[in-house]
C-alpha cells in the first residue's frame, strides 16, 4: 500500500515531468508491490461494498417506514376528506343546505308572527268595519226617509270612525272614501232641492208674474229649513248648499226681473210674495228692480227664520249683475255729457246706491272670511266717466265700419263750396246726435282761426252720405276730447283717429270689385278721400293731439284710386286708338280706312262717357280737366306710336293718316269751357281753395281770368284748354303735317324747334318711310342727325 502511494504520489507530483524517470519508476515496480496493492484494493473494495450493504439495508427500512407511514397519512387525510364531504354535502348551498333550512325556518316563524299580528289587526279592522257598516246602513235608511239631518249625522260619525280606523293607504279607504263622498254629495243635493221646495220661485202661468212660496208639504217652513241648514252645517257644505241656493234664487228671480221693462208688487203677505213682470227685452226701472229684489230677499229671511240661506257672494254677484244691467249697460249709460254731469244726482242712481247697501247689510261678511268686500254698484257708478267714454268710443267704431260696410253707395250732393267756418264746424257736430257743449265751433270762432276759416275751402262736389255721416262723427270725437278731462282725452282722439283709419282701410277691401267695375263710384271714393283729408288735417289745428295719420292715409288712398282709375282708362283709350294689328299699315285699303274710323269712333265714344262721368259738380273743374286731358294724351299717343312703327307709308298712305290724326285731333274739341252755370261758381271762388292743399283742386287760371276777352271765344278757349291739359296734341298736330309736306319742309321745322317733341330717331324713321332710299334722303338724314 506504501508502494501505491509512493506511486501515486510520485506520479501526481507537479514538478517531476520527466519521462525517463517516470519510465524508471515504473520499471521498479516489483509484482510483490503490485499484489500487495490488489489485496489492500480488494479489502478495501469489499468494505465498501460491505457498507454500501448496510447503508442500502438501513435506507430500505427507512424507505418502508416511511412508505408505511406515508400510506397511513394518506388513509387518515382520505378518512378526513370523506368527513368533510359529507359535511359539506349535509352542509349543502345557499339555496338548500342547512343554512338555507334554518334561514326557510327562521323566516316561517317571522311570518307565522305577522300574521298572527295582521289577523289580530284585520279582526279590529273587520269590527270597526262592521261599525262603518252599520252607521252607513242607518245613514242610507235616513236618507231614504228623508231625515237629512240625521243622515249627515251619521255620515260625520261614519267620516270620524275613518280616521282612527288602521285602514290608511289601503282599497278599503278607498273605497269607503268614494262611499262617503257620494252620500256628501246626495245628502247635500237632497239638502239644496229640499230648500227649493220649502222657498218655491215660479212664474205665474196666467199673470207671467214672479212668486216666491213658501211651504213645504205642510210642515212648519222654518223648522224645516232650520234642519236643511243644520245638516249642511254638519256636512261642511254650508257654504256650497248657500252658492246653490243663491244661484237659484239669481236664475229663478233676478234675472227675470232684471230682464222686465218694469216691476210692480202684487201680494205680500207671510206666505207668498209675488211681482208682476212688465213686457222684456228693455231694462227694468233701477228702483222698481231693487226694490224688489230686496223685498224678496227680506222676505226669504223672515219666512225661514234663517239670515244666512243667502251668502255675501250671492249678494256680490246680484250686484254685479245690477250694476252691469242698469248702470254699464249700452242704454243707462249717458248719451251726452250733460247727462253724464247729471248723473251721479239722479234718482235713479242714488235708488242703486241704496240698494247696494241694503243687500250687503243683509248679507254681512262673516268674521272669519277671507272675501273681500267690493262695491259693485258704487264702482261702476264712480267708473262711469270712463264708461261712457269707452262705450261712445266703441260705437263710434262700430259706426264707422257699419259705414264702410254700407251697399247703398247713397250719394251727397254738395249745392255749394264748403266754407269751414265756426257754423259748419257746429253744424257737424250737432248732426252727430251730439247735446253737448260745441267747444269746436267756439276755438274756431277765436284768434287766430277766424282768418284761415274764410281762406278754407272745399270745392263743390259729390261725396257719399257714408263719409259726410264719418266727418260728422270725427268732428263729435274731437268736440267730445275737448270737454273730457285730461286723462279721457286721449281715448277721444284715439277714438276719431281709429274711425277715420278703419273707414280708409276697409272701403277698398269691402268695395274692391265694385270701385274696379264701376268708375262712378270709383271717382266718389276718391272725392270721398280729399273730403276726408281735407276735414281731418282742419281738425288737427283744432285738436293738435291728433295725429297726421288720418289725412295722409286718405290723401293716399284717394292719389291711388285716382291713378288706377286713369291708368285703367288710359290702357283702354290706348287699345282703341291703336286699333287691330297693322291698322295703320297701307292705310289707303278701303278696310284699313274703315278700321281707323272705327276706331276713332269709339275713341271719341269712351272720352265722352268719362267727360260725362266727372263733369262738375260730380267732381272739380281741375280734376275734370287733368283727368280727361291724361286720357286724351294716352289716345294721342297711342296714335302717334302706331304710325312711327309702320315702316313704308305710301303716298296715298300718308294722306289718310293725315287725315286720320286730325280726326283723332278734334277729340280735344271735348275740353270746351264748362258751362257758365257750372263753372261760375268755381270762378267766383277765386284763390279761397284750401290752404292745406288736400281738397283735391287747385285754382285753375282759366276760370279765375274773368277780365281775359280770349275767354268769351270758344275755339280759342279749346285752344288754350288743350295747349295746358294735353301734352301730346301739338305732338299730333305736327304729325299730321309731316305725312303730307316735304322733307325739306321737315327740316326747316326742325331747325325752327317746332319738332322738338320728336326725338331725332322718330324723324329718321319717319322720313326713312314716307321718301325713297335716296342721296338725297341719306344728306337729309343726316343733316337732321346734325342738329340733334
Amino acid at each position: 500500500m506504501e508502494a501505491c502511494a509512493r506511486y501515486l504520489a510520485a506520479e501526481t507530483s507537479p514538478t517531476d515531468h520527466d519521462p525517463q524517470q517516470k519510465q524508471q519508476r515504473h520499471t521498479a515496480l516489483t509484482l510483490a508491490t503490485a499484489q500487495q496493492l490488489s489485496a489492500t484494493l480488494e479489502e478495501k473494495l469489499n468494505q465498501r461494498r460491505h457498507n454500501i450493504r448496510n447503508a442500502i439495508n438501513n435506507s430500505r427500512q427507512t424507505y418502508t417506514d416511511a412508505v408505511q407511514q406515508a400510506d397511513n397519512a394518506q388513509t387518515s387525510i382520505s378518512k378526513l376528506l370523506g368527513g368533510v364531504d359529507s359535511l359539506q354535502t349535509l352542509l349543502g348551498d345557499n339555496d338548500s343546505g342547512i343554512h338555507a333550512r334554518l334561514a326557510t325556518a327562521r323566516r316561517n316563524e317571522l311570518l307565522v308572527n305577522e300574521q298572527l299580528q295582521a289577523s289580530s289587526a284585520a279582526l279590529g279592522c273587520l269590527r270597526q268595519l262592521s261599525e262603518l257598516y252599520a252607521d252607513l246602513r242607518s245613514m242610507d235608511a235616513a236618507v231614504r226617509a228623508g231625515d237629512l239631518l240625521t243622515a249627515a249625522r251619521l255620515l260625520g260619525n261614519v267620516q270620524t270612525a275613518m280616521q282612527g280606523a288602521d285602514i290608511q293607504g289601503t282599497k278599503i279607504e278607498e273605497i269607503l272614501g268614494r262611499r262617503t263622498d257620494l252620500a256628501k254629495l246626495d245628502i247635500r243635493d237632497k239638502v239644496v232641492a229640499r230648500l227649493k221646495r220649502a222657498i218655491k220661485i215660479h212664474k205665474e202661468p196666467d199673470s207671467g208674474g214672479l212668486c216666491i212660496a213658501v211651504d213645504d208639504d205642510s210642515k212648519d217652513a222654518k223648522q224645516s229649513v232650520e234642519a236643511m241648514m243644520a245638516a249642511a252645517d254638519q256636512l261642511g257644505a254650508i257654504g256650497q248648499v248657500q252658492s246653490e241656493f243663491g244661484a237659484y234664487f239669481v236664475a229663478s228671480f233676478v234675472h227675470p226681473v232684471l230682464a222686465a221693462a218694469s216691476v210692480s208688487l202684487d201680494s205680500h203677505d207671510n206666505r207668498t210674495y209675488s211681482a208682476t213682470l212688465g213686457q222684456a227685452g228693455q231694462a227694468a226701472d233701477a228702483a222698481s228692480a231693487c226694490d224688489a229684489i230686496v223685498g224678496a230677499m227680506r222676505f226669504i229671511g223672515a219666512a225661514t227664520g234663517q239670515t244666512r240661506l243667502l251668502e255675501r257672494a250671492c249678494a256680490q254677484e246680484i250686484c254685479e249683475l245690477v250694476a252691469k244691467r242698469l248702470v254699464c249697460s249700452g242704454n243707462r249709460l249717458p248719451s251726452s255729457r250733460r247727462e253724464l254731469d247729471a248723473f251721479a244726482a239722479n234718482q235713479s242712481t242714488l235708488a242703486l246706491l241704496s240698494f247696494e247697501d241694503a243687500l250687503f247689510a243683509m248679507c254681512p261678511v262673516e268674521a272669519d272670511s277671507d272675501a273681500v268686500a267690493s262695491q259693485p254698484i258704487r264702482q261702476a257708478v264712480g267708473r262711469i266717466a270712463a264708461l261712457y267714454t269707452e262705450h261712445r268710443c266703441d260705437q263710434a267704431l262700430a259706426h264707422a265700419r257699419v259705414l264702410a260696410e254700407d251697399t247703398g253707395f247713397a250719394v251727397y250732393d254738395m249745392d255749394q263750396h264748403e266754407l269751414w267756418n265756426a257754423d259748419l264746424v257746429h253744424a257737424f257736430v250737432a248732426g252727430s246726435g251730439a247735446q253737448d257743449t260745441d267747444r269746436l265751433s267756439e276755438l274756431v270762432r277765436g284768434p287766430g282761426n277766424d282768418k284761415d276759416s274764410r281762406q278754407t275751402v272745399f270745392p263743390q262736389c259729390t261725396i257719399s252720405r257714408s263719409i259726410h255721416e264719418l266727418v260728422q262723427l270725427a268732428y263729435s270725437l274731437a268736440n267730445e276730447a275737448l270737454l273730457a278731462t285730461s286723462d279721457d282725452a286721449g281715448l277721444w282722439v284715439q277714438a276719431a283717429r281709429n274711425a277715420l283709419d278703419s273707414y280708409c282701410a276697409l272701403f277698398p277691401l269691402l268695395h274692391g270689385p265694385e270701385l274696379h267695375r264701376v268708375p262712378a263710384l270709383g271717382w266718389l271714393f276718391f272725392n270721398d278721400c280729399m273730403y276726408a283729408a281735407h276735414h281731418s288735417a282742419l281738425l288737427k289745428r283744432l285738436v293738435p293731439q291728433l295725429p297726421d295719420s288720418p289725412a295722409l292715409a286718405f290723401l293716399a288712398a284717394g292719389s291711388n284710386q285716382r291713378l288706377l282709375l286713369m291708368q285703367r282708362q288710359a290702357d283702354e283709350l290706348s287699345s282703341q286708338a291703336r286699333g287691330p294689328k297693322d291698322m295703320f299699315y297701307a292705310a289707303a285699303n278701303e278696310q284699313k280706312q274703315q278700321a281707323l274710323e272705327k276706331a276713332a269712333k269709339q275713341t271719341q265714344k269712351t272720352l265722352e262717357h268719362l267727360a260725362r262721368g266727372i263733369r262738375p259738380p260730380s267732381t272739380t273743374p281741375h280734376v275734370y280737366y287733368t283727368t280727361l286731358g291724361s286720357c286724351i294724351d294716352a289716345a294721342f299717343e297711342a296714335t302717334i306710336a302706331g304710325i312711327i312703327d309702320v315702316r313704308d307709308i305710301g303716298v296715298d298712305d300718308s294722306q289718310v293718316l293725315s287725315d286720320h290724326c286730325r280726326r283723332i285731333l278734334s277729340i280735344a274739341a271735348l275740353l270746351l269751357p264748362l258751362d257758365q252755370t257750372v263753372a261760375q261758381p268755381y270762378v267766383s271762388l277765386g284763390g279761397a281753395w284750401s290752404s292745406d292743399g288736400l281738397c283735391g283742386a287747385a285754382a285753375d287760371r282759366l276760370l279765375t281770368d274773368s277780365g281775359d276777352d280770349d275767354e268769351k271765344d270758344d275755339s280759342n278757349a279749346v285752344q288754350r284748354l288743350g295747349d295746358r291739359y294735353c301734352a301730346m296734341k301739338d305732338k299730333l298736330a305736327q304729325l299730321a303735317d309731316i305725312l303730307v309736306i316735304s322733307r325739306a319742309d321737315i327740316l326747316a321745322r326742325r331747325r325752327a324747334g317746332l319738332l322738338a317733341q320728336f326725338s331725332t330717331d322718330e324723324l329718321v324713321r319717319l322720313i326713312r318711310a314716307l321718301f325713297s332710299d335716296t342721296s338725297e334722303r341719306a344728306r337729309d338724314i343726316d343733316a337732321l342727325r346734325a342738329m340733334a
